[in-house]
């Protein structure tokens, strides 16, 4: 996938128009340094998942609270990549400024958990609405490379692939669902 089209999720309003806010049902803990498989793997899930709900259009359009959340975030030597990914991510969702939008994270899975490392998807759901044009809903898998620096989890690089979707043949949805652990909901 082209760097260019690489963002927290996009949605077509008149053309490609990308989408950066996130909800998450539970407030999530702090990551912790891994101890076994099982917490190391839960500790980057949520790391993963504070991002993506961080990055909300507020925080996406005001240049300089975006600049400190990825600066925070980053790890290692992605920081430089995820800037410029972010800065045009940002000039493509300016034009929704004052619009609607809504987004869910569905499910994750860990697809790969090493001693320092982790790549976690994030199946995501995002409506936007803005002007006199028809609302957008975009299904997106978000996958998030993780490095383990200074007791945290950091984000090393950020992708996407779309669906699964409801646009799917019903059995190919289910199969690509199933694939997908439940986010927990808050009480």
């Amino acid at each position: 996938m082209r760097p260019s089209r690489v963002a927290a999720v996009t949605a077509i309003v008149g053309g490609v128009v990308a989408l950066a806010v996130w909800v998450l049902d539970r407030p999530a803990a702090r990551p912790a340094s891994p101890q076994s498989p099982s917490s190391a793997a839960a500790a980057a899930v949520t790391a993963a998942a504070q991002f993506l709900v961080g990055l909300d259009a507020q925080t996406l359009l005001a240049p300089e609270a975006r600049r400190e959340y990825v600066t925070r975030w980053a790890g290692g030597s992605a920081e430089a990549e995820l800037q410029r990914i972010y800065d045009a991510e940002a000039r493509r969702v300016a034009p929704l400024d004052g619009g609607y939008s809504r987004a869910a994270l569905l499910g994750y899975r860990v697809e790969n958990l090493g001693g320092r490392t982790a790549r976690v998807a994030i199946w995501a759901v995002s409506m936007a609405s803005v002007g006199e044009l028809p609302a957008v809903v975009d299904w997106r898998t978000l996958v998030v490379d993780l490095v383990h620096e200074d007791h945290r989890w950091h984000v090393a690089h950020v992708g996407e692939t779309p669906g699964p979707s409801p646009d799917a043949p019903p059995e190919r949805l289910r199969a690509e669902a199933r694939r997908f652990e439940e986010f927990g909901v808050a009480p």
